[in-house]
């Protein structure tokens, strides 16, 4: 279980440290129907918010670019080839 979790974006994301207490950061992707989670690679909980800020930005200009996180997977793949 998460420790000391951190909601940003209005819940629309979170940051929470991992067992060694280095801060992680998650993602609902709702039309992937997928979590995205990454290593902040930090300890320190204010650049943990910034970086999480920033890739929450990231995300958010992709897929306003039409672009997924994901990529398709081979049983979704293998389905469209006959």
């Amino acid at each position: 279980m998460p420790k000391n979790e951190v909601r940003i974006y209005n819940s629309k994301a979170v940051i929470y440290q991992n067992e060694y207490d280095v801060w992680q950061f998650r993602i609902w992707l709702a039309d992937e129907n997928k979590y995205f989670r990454q290593s902040l690679r930090t300890k320190d909980k204010a650049k943990a918010i910034s970086d999480a800020e920033e890739m929450f930005e990231d995300i958010r200009y992709m897929k306003r670019k039409g672009r997924k996180v994901y990529s398709i997977s081979i049983k979704k793949c293998s389905g469209d080839v006959h």
